[in-house]
């Protein structure tokens, strides 16, 4: 029992890619060598990377006609590195600042607001003439038809108190008729004043 754990505890503190490398010192060199002897595991991992490192090796020596050959068969263009090197000189992402990047930031707000107001002032009004508009007329017509009832009640009131008193001593069909001829009076009364609020409301 003591000896599997102590193997996979050496399973566990092995680097087979340190070994690989070189990064190892000669007494982890010959301690890794002599565990592998013995484990299959750690045997079939370094012959892995060992297979691996060879196929690179392949890929970057062997130049094709027109391009870089790959251990895929792919090729590349001939300005493949410099392209890279380029586009990697050019990717300052990674290492701007913070302040940099706030700066950025508050620069593309300022933009966005002097936009905004300039724009913004010349488009409002025209966003809400039409509610301006439907609002003048609404308060045209609820101050044509205020006039109207004003003036028909004053109207109405004036003829009541000056013929009030023959409305009571008159007989039965000279009232019927004075009152034939009030409401007409009063309809045509009410129609004057109606186009007389209309034409000014034209106007």
């Amino acid at each position: 029992m003591s000896h599997i754990a102590t193997q996979y505890d050496l399973c566990q503190q092995t680097d087979t890619s340190a070994y690989i490398d070189g990064e190892l010192d000669a007494a982890s060199s010959v301690l890794f060598e002599d565990h592998v002897k013995s484990c299959a595991s750690c045997a079939a991992t370094l012959t892995a990377q060992k297979r691996l490192l060879c196929l690179l090796d392949d890929a970057m020596s062997e130049p094709r006609r027109g391009g870089t050959a790959s251990a895929m068969g792919l090729a590349l263009p001939k300005n493949f590195a410099k392209v890279v090197t380029a586009r990697a000189q050019s990717d300052m992402s990674g290492v701007r600042e913070p302040r940099e990047h706030k700066r950025a930031l508050l620069l593309s707000v300022a933009l966005a607001a002097s936009a905004f107001a300039l724009l913004g002032a010349s488009s409002f009004g025209a966003a809400f003439a039409p509610a301006a508009s439907l609002a003048g007329a609404t308060g045209c017509v609820v101050s044509v038809v205020g006039r109207f009832a004003t003036d028909a009640v004053s109207t109405l009131a004036l003829i009541l108190r000056a013929a009030g008193g023959h409305f009571l001593i008159d007989p039965l069909p000279i009232r019927s008729f004075t009152w034939l001829l009030l409401v007409a009076g009063v309809a045509l009364l009410l129609r004057m004043i109606t186009s007389y609020h209309r034409t000014r409301a034209s106007e």
